[in-house]
This record gives structure tokens, C-alpha cells and sequence, in this order.
């Protein structure tokens, strides 16, 4: 009889061996995927604007023609009967105050409009800061209206 157990047993070796492989095998698996999976951000960063040196190069038209901008000829703008509706479509903040907007007059067409540059009769940009622009009566004079870039909507999840 001690013939008979030694032969069972040997077949036995390898299985044992074979499943301490796979055994091994997941945990390694397991302890991988858990390190993986616990270094993954909890949350989304927060959004920051910042200017890069690589749009210091954009002209106005440039930005006004990737913003969907027509283009207009150097004539002065014509003079409204009333005063008119202006919408902030886009800003190139360039500094200090410089830069260049895309206004919309009235619901039309969105054009780029430079520090100092009139956008009607009697309204200038005097500044231009990210999202947001300053008109004045006058080239050097005070602000006397102020133009928001307003966040596009997020969608809502249903």
C-alpha cells in the first residue's frame, strides 16, 4: 500500500504547482489594477484660462477670421439713430489693456474691433482684458460701458 500512495501523490506535484501559479497569477492581477485604479484623480481639475505665448502672434483679423468674422473695409463705422445693441462674441487679451474684441452690433455678424478703435459713433474700446472688454466716448476717455464674455451653457445631464 505504500507502493500506491507514492504514485498518487506525484501526479499531484504539478497540479499543486499549477495552481499556485494561477493563484499567484491574479493576485498580482489584483494588487496591479488596485495601485492603478487608486492613483486616478477622485475628482475633474479645475478649468483655468491662460494666455500662451504662442497666440502673442495672432492679429485681430486673424482671430476675427477664426471666430467666423467678415471682413469689413477701413470706412467709418456708420452712425445708429439709437444706441445699439453690442454683444461680446470673443476677446484676444494681449496685456496691460491691449488687444483686440469681436463685437456684435444689433444681431449682426460679429467684427474685430482694436484697443482704441471705434465700434460706433461715439463708443471706443478702451480696454481689453480676458472675457471682458471696456468702452468709452473717447479713445483716452473714461469707461463709460463695460462687455462681458459670457460662458457658453453646459448640458444638462438627464
Amino acid at each position: 500500500m505504500t507502493n500506491s500512495t507514492l504514485q498518487t501523490s506525484a501526479p499531484a506535484r504539478p497540479a499543486r504547482a499549477s495552481a499556485l501559479v494561477l493563484v499567484a497569477l491574479a493576485v498580482g492581477s489584483l494588487v496591479f489594477w488596485g495601485l492603478r485604479l487608486g492613483s486616478m484623480p477622485q475628482s475633474v481639475p479645475e478649468l483655468r484660462f491662460v494666455s500662451t505665448p504662442a497666440l502673442a502672434g495672432l492679429t485681430p483679423d486673424g482671430l476675427g477670421r477664426a471666430l467666423g468674422a467678415v471682413a469689413t473695409p477701413d470706412a467709418a463705422p456708420t452712425v445708429p439713430a439709437a444706441r445699439s445693441s453690442l454683444t461680446l462674441a470673443g476677446v484676444m487679451a494681449r496685456g496691460q489693456g491691449r488687444g483686440a474684441a469681436l463685437i456684435s452690433v444689433d444681431g449682426q455678424k460679429a467684427q474685430v474691433f482694436e484697443t482704441g478703435q471705434a465700434v460706433q459713433a461715439g463708443l471706443y474700446v478702451l480696454a481689453v482684458e480676458p472675457r471682458v472688454v471696456r468702452l468709452g466716448a473717447s479713445p483716452q476717455g473714461p469707461v463709460t460701458d463695460t462687455l462681458e464674455l459670457v460662458p457658453p451653457a453646459l448640458p444638462k445631464n438627464q
